[in-house]
């Protein structure tokens, strides 16, 4: 609920209160138009000074010779900027009047009869830092009473304009994410000062209102800048106290004379850009994506992308479809949308489904318009193939982490030495087959398991695509500033569990015995009891790590072993380490598809002594060291790049034949 409505107008005209602080070189101008109406301008100038932190701006007040208190108060606030016009030249004249007087790098346009929410001011200037090509981000805005009045605007080609999502509920998944939208209402958006200047604010020919805010976005487009709409950004609208609900008279009666006017000027855009059927276009038209190409991206949950290389090579792969210019709609199968991961996919353009959602309906509404569907893991596999193959035309890729049946067989084997063909990896490879050959294309990222697919999975078209590191060597530690090995992985997954058991049990005691100061550092998500009661002082279980902390451990330790046993697929971890400059020690699982060479970029044995000789050897050996490191980067380089990976994706889904 908003202040006005929780306190009485008497409260808000103790304006000597309200205080602002003086910023020399402002980083945002605030302008509010106002007339009349005092309770909600200072309601919005109170909610400013509760919820705007970390960012320096300046509040213009301008007002349109309003005939209440308006003058009297707002002149007793402190460090505004209060302009007050000598005539009424009404809403759009006022903007751009104050717009002059903005000290700011960013315009911010707001409404007197508004409150704004925490973090409505950063969210905003966020966008423009972190999208290339941004002219324009406008604010979420809800009602007093909760429900939505508009995420984005959406302009129709049949001269229909849209408040997209009115009055619903402004927390489902389909308001928010970051996108591209037709406008933002000006109730609240932000646009760089010098974009306005050279677009040359609000065209007067809609004076006095109505349509400016649409028109703004059309032609700051046309700039070859991009409207945005920010969820992040949130804002009470107060809608229909400056200018009423009747469209018949006054002011509002304006809004069916400009939009004509509106039409006429950009018909031929809304042609060739725009939908043309309301019912049965939403889904394309709330983020501009009449001419796009959707891709539905089904998995078991949210990637927690520094938890697992599993989520963190699908976050790789979700961003890189955005980048390409595809609509993504992200599907976690189990609809958990409340985490901080989820607001990362949003904020990087990318709609996450949640909530109480099903599927089959989901498909139904909103089939014909996806174009591509990516599955990842068999289990996900198993529970929405046949229905997204049944519903739709989508061209449909496997995403496959890794060859699951393999990697039990091979665990098998590990731990029982002889039997291992049980029913367990019998089903799981029945689950394979059927996401294998039911979809177009499997899509793997080691080509050692490509021949293992072929051979097993007989009507089944594989193909490798790269895995994705990013080079990190800038101001690393040098061999003689270095000590300790490091471990990393997801404790959820079992070949790690069994490699620290192996590392722990076989391999450091063979390595203590002529160097005892030889600490280990065990990394990891999800670590389980059974590696906690491994923990002492030389041999550290430290868990979990952000980023930065997993930057310090390899950038203090002086080797990284990956001592897997069993397993299957790529192994992130140890691309991750080879772009870190960091030696790798592993075995021939652990190399599998990386492309390893043993003594070149890596070191490379499976039996326990090969395993403790190969880190005697780089761990003393200076110049050993060295040049692992140095090829383990240059093979990343090589290989690994987000620009292989984008290429490699960009081939498969342009050659899709869409018309099947």
């Amino acid at each position: 609920q908003s202040i006005v409505s929780k306190r009485s107008l008497k409260e808000y005209v103790q304006c000597k209160k309200l205080s602002f602080k003086k910023h020399k070189n402002p980083k945002v101008s605030i302008i509010i138009p106002v007339y009349n109406q005092l309770g909600y301008t200072l309601n919005a100038l109170y909610s400013i000074l509760l919820n705007v932190q970390g960012i320096s701006y300046e509040v213009i007040v301008i007002d349109d010779k309003s005939t209440d208190n308006t003058n009297k108060k707002l002149k007793q606030i402190k460090n505004i900027i209060y302009i007050r016009n000598q005539k009424n030249i009404g809403f759009l004249r006022s903007c751009n009047k104050a717009a002059k007087s903005a000290n700011g790098e960013y315009v911010v346009l707001l409404n007197n009869d508004t409150e704004v929410h925490q973090n409505w001011l950063k969210t905003l200037v966020d966008v423009f830092k972190n999208v290339e090509n941004v002219g324009l981000v406008g604010s979420k805005l809800i009602y007093p009473n909760g429900k939505l009045q508009e995420a984005g605007g959406i302009v129709w080609k049949n001269m229909d304009v849209w408040n997209y999502g009115r009055m619903a509920n402004p927390n489902n998944y389909e308001f928010n994410y970051l996108k591209d939208v037709d406008y933002c209402s000006a109730a609240s958006v932000m646009i760089r000062k010098k974009t306005w200047k050279k677009v040359g604010g609000f065209d007067e020919i809609y004076v006095p209102a109505y349509f400016e805010d649409t028109d703004l976005a059309f032609r700051i487009r046309e700039e070859g800048l991009r409207v945005m709409y920010q969820p992040l950004s949130v804002v009470t609208h107060f809608e229909g106290v400056s200018c009423g609900t009747n469209i018949k008279e006054g002011t509002k009666k304006y809004q069916e004379i400009n939009k004509k006017t509106f039409f006429n000027r950009w018909q031929k855009k809304l042609d060739e850009e725009n939908c043309d059927s309301r019912k049965s276009e939403v889904f394309l038209a709330k983020d501009r994506s009449c001419n796009k190409k959707s891709i539905l991206y089904i998995e078991n949950n949210v990637p927690t992308f520094d938890k697992d290389a599993g989520s963190f090579i699908t976050f790789k792969y979700l961003k890189i479809l955005k980048n390409l210019g595809y609509k993504v709609i992200f599907w976690p199968q189990n609809l958990d949308g409340d985490n901080l991961y989820t607001i990362e996919l949003q904020q990087n353009g990318i709609e996450v489904v949640y909530g109480d959602v099903d599927f089959s309906d989901f498909i139904d509404n909103n089939g014909k318009n996806i174009d591509i569907t990516i599955i990842a893991r068999p289990e996900i596999a198993d529970l929405f193939l046949d229905t997204v193959k049944d519903k739709t035309n989508a061209y449909i890729a496997y995403m496959a982490h890794d060859l699951h049946f393999l990697r039990m067989e091979r665990e098998q084997c590990v731990q029982d030495g002889k039997n291992c063909d049980t029913h367990l990896v019998e089903d799981m490879k029945k689950k394979e087959r059927h996401a294998f050959e039911k979809s177009d294309i499997a899509m793997l990222f080691s080509d050692k398991e490509i021949e293992v697919v072929k051979s097993n999975f007989k009507n089944s078209n594989p193909v490798v695509i790269p895995w994705i590191q990013e080079i990190d060597v800038q101001n690393v530690n040098k061999w003689s500033d270095r000590e300790g090995i490091v471990f990393l992985g997801g404790f959820r997954h079992t070949p790690n569990v069994d490699a620290v058991k192996w590392l722990h049990n076989k391999i450091r005691p063979s390595i203590w015995e002529k160097h005892k100061n030889i600490k280990f550092y065990i990394l990891g998500s999800n670590m389980s009891d059974e590696i906690k009661k491994l923990n002492s002082d030389m041999f550290q279980c430290i868990g979990f790590v952000d980023e930065q902390e997993l930057k310090f451990y390899l950038n203090k330790s002086r080797i990284f072993v990956a001592p897997l046993r069993y397993g299957a697929g790529f192994k992130g971890k140890i691309a991750m380490a080879l772009g870190h400059g960091i030696p790798v020690v592993t075995t021939n699982i652990g190399a599998e598809g990386i492309g390893l060479v043993h003594e070149k970029n890596a070191m490379i044995s499976d039996d326990e002594q090969g395993f403790v000789d190969n880190i005697n050897k780089v761990y003393f050996n200076e110049k050993l060291w060295n040049s692992i490191s140095e090829n383990g980067i240059k093979h990343v380089k090589q290989n690994f790049s987000v620009e292989n990976a984008q290429n490699t994706i960009k081939e498969i889904f342009e050659n899709i034949n869409y018309e099947k």
